[in-house]
């Protein structure tokens, strides 16, 4: 049996945050095993780190007869340590990070799977420590939008 097209969506955010390497125009290296995950893990096991987590999945009528257009909504949160311990540092050091994820996020808008439309990328970043969400962390937030059509009863 194959996988749903939930799942492939998420293994494929996965993927495109793993090449994230810290090369090019890249900052951080999110390339190693579990430095990316499916799913929340805290504290982060590994620091760069960022995770997926699936909020809904929610369809629409939009689409011509015989189709319908699905979003899969998904939070993706980064963390990473910053040089000094300020909050200006955890902020800016969180900033790199989340531009690192939006482009790879961005590389691919139908993240090789055909039958996505988009994605669309909302992202904030944060020092950690702001309302004791993750404390000594810089926290990069996201929500990713994917996009797609299918066609009724596939």
């Amino acid at each position: 049996m194959g996988s749903s097209i939930t799942t492939a969506i998420l293994s494929a955010l996965k993927t495109a945050m793993q090449g994230v390497n810290g090369a090019g125009s890249y900052t951080y290296d999110l390339s190693a095993t579990d430095q990316v995950n499916i799913g929340a893990q805290w504290p982060p096991p590994i620091v760069p780190y960022a995770y997926i987590r699936l909020v809904r999945v929610s369809t629409a009528d939009t689409a011509p007869l015989g189709h319908y257009g699905r979003t899969v909504e998904c939070q993706v949160f980064g963390f990473v340590h910053a040089t000094a311990d300020t909050a200006q540092a955890r902020t800016t050091a969180a900033a790199d990070l989340m531009d690192d994820l939006m482009l790879a996020i961005e590389s691919d808008r139908k993240l090789g799977i055909g039958v996505v439309r988009d994605v669309h990328v909302e992202a904030t970043a944060f020092d950690g420590g702001d309302e004791n969400f993750a404390p000594g962390f810089g926290v990069a937030g996201m929500v990713v939008t994917v996009d797609l059509a299918r066609v009724t009863g596939a």
